[in-house]
């Protein structure tokens, strides 16, 4: 996740006052965490470059990190192209909100924005057919809690299908209804398909992250599956993340990621 500002840090990284301004820090769990820095018009006297600069707020900002229990690396600054960057690394993270830090070239008060979405890592049935009955499980992680949306598909609802589209459909229906009673907008969740491959992208912005269980297909017959098992998809700022990079990070999710319920759906029909 990351947070860029609009406009360029100044060009030779020198203040020219002191600057007192605020960065939030949301986690899971619904924890807000406010830091509150100062970086000094002393303190950037000697700065030639927006890279000096860029030096000097990492040093601020991972001893207020470390001092509010987070790692010093858990949220570092970059620049590109002048612009200052701020990017999360910590997982637990899921929102930046910086305040009052308009010299620097951030808006007033800058809010990450965030886009989840699962690929699937390889294309759904072409025909949109199910070979058997499928159920599925896509668990829905916001800031305050977890929920589970199971979808358990009737492969005979889709013996007349002949189009990926139609698959997709059904499934955004079913995704529906099972949305609306674990108390989201049935519309909470987009499904898509780029070239046959499904995309479940998250519409709520509370949403924070998407991990989808069971939903590889298997026949007798030769079919494509759907879906890798238990694919994980992190929230991003910048881009939607596909489930394969996400699925795969070697660290491992914070208790209270692994702990979200899932958000049960019916059986899809084929």
């Amino acid at each position: 996740m990351s947070l860029t500002a609009p406009a360029a840090a100044p060009s030779n990284g020198q203040l020219g006052a002191d600057l007192t301004f605020a960065l939030d820090v949301l986690l899971v769990g619904n924890q807000l965490t406010t830091l509150n820095l100062t970086l000094t018009q002393e303190g950037t006297a000697a700065n030639t470059s927006v890279a000096d600069l860029v030096a000097g707020f990492n040093a601020l900002l991972g001893a207020a990190l470390t001092s509010a229990g987070l790692t010093s690396t858990a949220v570092s600054v970059s620049q590109v192209a002048g612009a200052l960057v701020l990017t999360a690394s910590e997982p637990s993270i899921v929102k930046l909100t910086v305040h009052g830090a308009t010299v620097l070239g951030f808006g007033a008060d800058q809010a990450s924005v965030t886009t989840v979405a699962l690929n699937a890592t390889s294309d759904a049935p072409s025909n949109g057919r199910l070979p058997a009955d499928l159920s599925l499980t896509l668990d829905l992680l916001t800031p305050t809690a977890g929920h589970d949306a199971p979808r358990h598909g009737d492969r005979s609802g889709h013996r007349g299908q002949h189009t990926l589209a139609q698959l997709v459909t059904d499934l955004q229906a079913a995704l529906g209804a099972a949305l609306t009673a674990a108390g989201f907008a049935s519309s909470a969740l987009a499904v898509t398909n780029d070239v046959g491959t499904l995309i479940v992208t998250a519409v709520e912005p509370s949403i924070v992250k998407l991990t989808i269980h069971n939903a590889r297909q298997s026949a007798s017959a030769p079919t494509r599956r759907r879906c890798a098992p238990a694919t994980a998809c992190s929230s991003s700022r910048t881009a939607a993340t596909s489930a394969t990079s996400c699925g795969r990070a070697t660290r491992p999710a914070p208790r209270s990621c692994r702990a979200a319920s899932p958000v049960r759906t019916s059986p899809l029909s084929t």
